[in-house]
């Protein structure tokens, strides 16, 4: 059996990785790393998997606490964490006066100014992403 690399198998720990190494083992098949170069048969191979799992596993931790750190960061200077809304307050105010003084219906609106029907709707009621904040 190949791998792309090992640390693609699993990232939960040495145990659950030499575990599920065995476990393909006793299926009777060969395990290949195909990026890292390695044959993870053997004695050899098990150090190594070893090694290699606990990397991924120091380096999965380590990105989750760089992920947090973003956040927090983007937050304090009053960002907005995520990814970037689809109607800005431009597009909100403009699909709002297209409501209330041209009296035209949300789909009309939405393929006036290429927005998504559903997401428009969600952005004129306040709801989600779009809610003020109090």
């Amino acid at each position: 059996m190949y791998v792309f690399r090992l640390d693609r198998l699993t990232r939960l720990g040495i145990r659950d990785t030499l575990g599920l190494l065995e476990e393909f083992r006793g299926a009777g098949a060969r395990v290949v790393s195909v990026s890292d170069g390695f044959d993870l048969n053997g004695p050899a191979g098990e150090v190594i998997a070893a090694v290699m799992s606990w990397a991924a596993q120091m380096e999965r931790a380590a990105l989750g606490e760089r992920i947090s750190a973003a956040r927090d960061r983007i937050e304090a200077e009053g960002g907005r964490w995520g990814r970037p809304r689809k109607v800005d307050p431009t597009t909100l105010a403009a699909a709002i006066k297209l409501e209330k003084v041209d009296k035209l219906s949300v789909r009309v609106i939405s393929q006036r100014l290429k927005v998504p029907k559903t997401t428009l709707l969600r952005a004129m009621r306040e709801k989600g992403h779009y809610a003020r904040k109090k």
